[in-house]
Order: structure tokens, then sequence, then C-alpha cells
């Protein structure tokens, strides 16, 4: 994939007018249209083995101040809300001071500030190694209930 690209955010009824990108990420939204999301259980499901995977968690959102900034350097993440809502942090690693990382994952985590968006049910979020997100956090300091898929696409 040349050059950077930035977040993608949109409902599930578009997926297609992102094919093309690269054909990783077609291969993952081709698994995502021809998937029952209400139907899978928590845990990984292989689509072309390390280098394209999905992950379903469920969970409870958090508080922003128990949320962390966090980034990957060779996966793109296709987050897909399968039920509930959070909010979703976003920023760019220029903006960001990275004070962890994780060699063997390379991923990392940061400090800064970004912006928040509602993510919500029936919506998915493309977020490439440039994007730094904190996924999780929770409305109103209310938690909710979250069902969530994460396709992992690797880049390198």
């Amino acid at each position: 994939m040349k050059g950077a690209m930035k977040m993608i955010i949109d409902k599930l009824k578009n997926t297609g007018l992102y094919f093309g990108i690269n054909s990783d990420i077609d291969k993952a939204i081709e698994y995502l249209n021809s998937t029952d999301l209400a139907g899978l259980k928590k845990g990984r499901y292989e689509i072309s083995g390390d280098d394209i995977f999905a992950l379903v968690h469920e969970y409870e959102t958090n508080t922003i101040e128990s949320s962390v900034w966090e980034g990957h350097r060779d996966h793109i993440d296709l987050q897909v809300m399968i039920r509930g809502n959070e909010r979703l942090g976003y920023s760019n690693i220029d903006e960001m001071e990275i004070y962890e990382e994780y060699p063997q994952t390379k991923d990392f985590l940061c400090r800064g500030e970004g912006s928040f968006l509602r993510f919500e049910q029936g919506y998915f979020a493309l977020l490439f190694p440039e994007d730094v997100h904190m996924p999780g956090v929770d409305h109103d300091k209310r938690p909710g209930k979250v069902k969530k898929m994460v396709i992992k696409i690797r880049v390198v």
C-alpha cells in the first residue's frame, strides 16, 4: 500500500465503497459481508492465516481516564461494532508521544490529545498504522456493554 491512509469510518452497508484500497482489505470486507456477525462467539477467527484474522470481543466500556491510546505499526484494524456503542478516540501518530513499545508485536502506547466520535452498532472503522486510537470509551460516564469484531490486516 503506497502512501499514508487516514482513518475511515462508515456504515457497514457502505463497505463496498472501499474495495480496491488493497487486496487484503478486500478479503477482510468480503469476510465481513459474508459472516453472520450477531452469531459470532468471542474468540479468534482465521481469514488468511496470521496475515488476516478476526478477534471478537465482548466488554464493558471504560472511562476516558482508564483507557489508553494505542497504535499498531504492522496492522490495519478493521473494527466493527456488532452490538452497543462507544466513543472511539483518534489522533495522528505525529501528534502523540509514544511512551511504551512492544517490539514483538510492533504495537505501542501513547500520550496526547485526540478527537472522539460516537462508534455505533452497524458502523465500521478502518484504522491505519498512522492512526493512533483509543477504543472502548463510554458515553457520559455511563458504562455500556459492547460486542465488537476487530479484523487485523498485516501491512508488512
